[in-house]
C-alpha cells in the first residue's frame, strides 16, 4: 500500500525527501483529445502517480489538468499537504483523468500560478522550493504562448517557480516547451512514446538536490547540525516489508 507499484527506492518519498528537502509541486497535465493516442493518458497517469510517490508530509502539491479549459485539484484551489491521506487523494484524482478537448496551455499555466499565489496567502506551503511540472503531447491550439504567460506571472517573490517541461510523443511542441523551461530555471525533456515517462518526470527532485547546501539539513527533522552538518533526515515512514516505522538519512 505504501509503494503503490513503485519498487525503485529512488522514487519513494523517504529518499526524495531527504535528498531534496521540502517543496511545493504543481503538476500541470495535458488532457487534450490527442492524449488518447498511443495510450499516452495511461502513461501520464502512471508518471504523475510516481511523482506523488516522491512527496512526503513536508511537501505540498496540486494537480492542474488542461484541455480546452483548466481544472484544479484540490477543489479549493490550494496546495494540499502530502501526508499519507493527501497522497492517496491526489492519486485517486489522477487515476480519473480522461482525454478530450483542445490544448489551451495558457489556461493550465495560469491556473497553476493562481494556486501557488493563493496557497502562499493561506499558509498552505512548504515555504521552500517551488516547482511546476508541465507536460504536453501536442501543439498549442488556443490561448497565448505559455512562455509569455510565465514571463508575466513568474516575476519573483513568494510565488516564483522553477518550471520543468516535458514534450511527450512525436507531435509534441518543442520550441515553446524548451523556452518555458530555460527561461524559468527548469529543465526541458523530450520523451518519445516508447520512453520511460514515469522515471523521467519523477526524477525532477534530483535537480533540486543538486542545488542544496551540503551544510544544511533542508529544514527536515531534528538533527544536531553542529555534529552532523551534512546529514538531512526524512520524516518517519512505514517500511514496505512490514518492519514498522523507519527514518532515512541523506549525506
Amino acid at each position: 500500500a505504501q509503494c503503490s507499484g513503485c519498487s525503485d527506492p529512488r522514487f519513494r518519498s523517504w529518499y526524495a525527501e531527504a535528498a531534496s528537502g521540502p517543496k511545493d509541486v504543481i503538476l500541470v497535465l495535458d488532457t487534450s483529445g490527442s492524449m488518447q493516442d498511443y495510450e499516452r493518458i495511461t502513461k501520464m497517469r502512471e508518471a504523475a502517480s510516481w511523482v506523488v510517490n516522491t512527496l512526503s508530509m513536508n511537501d505540498h502539491a496540486a494537480v492542474v489538468s488542461y484541455s480546452s479549459v483548466a481544472k484544479a485539484y484540490p477543489d479549493d484551489g490550494l496546495l494540499m499537504k502530502m501526508d499519507v491521506v493527501g497522497r492517496a487523494k491526489v492519486k485517486n484524482h489522477i487515476s480519473d483523468l480522461a482525454a478530450s478537448g483542445a490544448t489551451n496551455m495558457e489556461a493550465g499555466i495560469t491556473r497553476a500560478f493562481q494556486i501557488m499565489a493563493a496557497s502562499g496567502r493561506a499558509g498552505r506551503t512548504s515555504k521552500c522550493s517551488k516547482v511546476m511540472l508541465f507536460l504536453t503531447d501536442g501543439q498549442r491550439s488556443n490561448g497565448r504562448n505559455p512562455v509569455d504567460v510565465a514571463h508575466e506571472m513568474n516575476a519573483g517573490g513568494d510565488t516564483q517557480m522553477r518550471i520543468f517541461t516535458y514534450s511527450f510523443g512525436g507531435g509534441a511542441d518543442v520550441k515553446e516547451m524548451k523556452a518555458l523551461a530555460c527561461q524559468n530555471q527548469g529543465v526541458w525533456q523530450a520523451v518519445p512514446d516508447g520512453g520511460d515517462l514515469k522515471q523521467i518526470m519523477a526524477g525532477y527532485f534530483l535537480y533540486l538536490s543538486a542545488g542544496l547546501d551540503a551544510n544544511s539539513n533542508g529544514g527536515i527533522g531534528d538533527t544536531d547540525v553542529a555534529t552532523h552538518k551534512n546529514i538531512r533526515w526524512s520524516d518517519w515512514f512505514e517500511d514496505g516489508q512490514g518492519l514498522g516505522q523507519l527514518t532515512g538519512a541523506c549525506s
